[in-house]
């Protein structure tokens, strides 16, 4: 992650990996177009979504279906 001021190291699966490169192309991306995108189940796609909204490298709108990726990281 180069976009901070402190470089930081990220280890994650290959689903989480594979959403994140989503926004590569796109700055917002709604939950149907990962879904389809990565072809993974809605059990699935919810625990990698999860995972990633925990550690904050992504963040949700008002809409739950919405997911944005989130340059306001910080240091806890």
């Amino acid at each position: 992650m180069n976009y901070l001021k402190k470089s930081y190291i990220v280890t994650m699966g290959s689903f989480q990996m594979a959403i994140l490169l989503m926004f590569n192309s796109w700055e917002k991306v709604t939950y149907r177009e990962v879904v389809t995108h990565t072809q993974l189940s809605d059990k699935e796609m919810i625990k990698q979504v999860q995972s990633l909204i925990d550690a904050k490298l992504i963040v949700t709108e008002v809409s739950v279906q919405h997911v944005n990726i989130s340059l306001m990281f910080k240091n806890p």
